[in-house]
């Protein structure tokens, strides 16, 4: 995690900043799940860090975690993607990688 942190701002706006200047890095290796149907093929990433913890100053963090998602047709057309961050309360002897990424992925 690289640059400071506004500690003047709202708590909601401290953790976006947070995730913000998080590096790839800062997270753990990668869960990856591969997915057809629909008409298309989605690949989806979860990463999860609990190095927020250690600079906000906020009783509710658990961890933050990563969804990188990959899209495309059947054929491979119109790829697209996305990267969404999650903050959850549970810490990581209660969520792993399979949990709060996963819930949000639906599994």
């Amino acid at each position: 995690m690289t640059g400071p942190l506004n500690a003047g701002a709202s708590p909601l706006a401290i953790v976006h900043e947070a995730i913000e200047v998080l590096d790839l890095e800062d997270f753990s290796p990668p869960v990856t799940t591969h997915d057809k149907g629909h008409g298309r093929i989605e690949t989806r990433a979860v990463r999860i860090t609990t190095v927020l913890n250690a600079y906000l100053d906020w009783p509710h963090v658990g961890q933050v975690f990563r969804i990188d998602r990959h899209v495309s047709t059947l054929r491979g057309e119109n790829p697209r993607a996305q990267v969404a961050f999650g903050v959850t309360s549970l810490d990581p002897e209660e969520a792993t990688h399979r949990g709060p990424g996963a819930r949000t992925l639906g599994d």
